[in-house]
Order: C-alpha cells, then sequence, then structure tokens
C-alpha cells in the first residue's frame, strides 16, 4: 500500500481499507471516463476499428470471406455425411440384422392397435417367453 493524501491507496490508484459504495462508484466512473478518453484518442489502426474480420473453421484455418468457401465447404460436409450413412463396412452384420429387425417390429407395432387386450396372442406368447429367474412354475406351463 502507498500513502497519499486521503491515506493508504493500492498498486492500481484506489484507495485501501474501508470504501463506501458511493466512493466506489464515484472512482470506477472516473477510471472508465479515463480508458474512454485513452481509447477515443487511439488511432483505428491499433484499436482494430476499420480491420477486415477474419473468418475460421473448426480446425483454426483461415476462411477467406467469399461465401464461394462456406458453399464449397458445406457441399464436402454434406456429400461426406452421405458417404458415412451409406458405409456398409461401419458395422458389422449382427448390428445390421437388429437394426432391420427393429425396423420391421416397428412398423408392425404402428399398424396394431393401441390397446392391448388379455386375448392377443402375440402379447400372451410374448409374456410367456420371458425368463423370470426363481419363477417356482416356469417349468409347468408350456
Amino acid at each position: 500500500p502507498l500513502r497519499g493524501k486521503a491515506g493508504l491507496k493500492t498498486v492500481n490508484g484506489l484507495r485501501a481499507g474501508f470504501v463506501s459504495g458511493k466512493e466506489l462508484n464515484d472512482t470506477m466512473d472516473r477510471k472508465r471516463a479515463r480508458e474512454d478518453d485513452k481509447f477515443k484518442t487511439l488511432k483505428d489502426e491499433e484499436t482494430g476499428r476499420v480491420a477486415e474480420t477474419v473468418y475460421r473453421d473448426k480446425s483454426g484455418k483461415r476462411v477467406h470471406g467469399d461465401n464461394g468457401g462456406k458453399l464449397a465447404k458445406a457441399e464436402k460436409e454434406e456429400r461426406e455425411e452421405q458417404e458415412m450413412k451409406n458405409m456398409v463396412w461401419g458395422k458389422g452384420l449382427v448390428q445390421q440384422e437388429e437394426q432391420l429387425e427393429l425396423s420391421k417390429r416397428v412398423e408392425k407395432e404402428r399398424s396394431m392397435p393401441f390397446a392391448r387386450r388379455a386375448d392377443d396372442k402375440e402379447m400372451n406368447e410374448g409374456q410367456k417367453a420371458v425368463q423370470r429367474w426363481g419363477d417356482p412354475m416356469a417349468g409347468k406351463f408350456t
């Protein structure tokens, strides 16, 4: 702390110790006004007011401001995404079969009524086929 006319001061010129809210607001307003004046006196080249915007892609490389580069990039990404969807070797055969079976089951479920009753044979067969641990009657009925 430094000693000044008004008592102890911090390194950045603010008063040290207990400071009232009004005094703190006044100090900050004066500081803000000084910084604004300092910024206004700087040249446009130093502040970047007249600088051209630099566009960058995901990897940080510069992309020129023309929209042609953006359109080409968008087309390339779309094409790559389509290729990834069409890739067969990306998944195993079992996963592909499971996906096909799931889609068939979903289509079948869509055609069924919303409410299912006790006389629904498919539902009953599905419930009977479930193996439950500790079921004493599991082997008694077929």
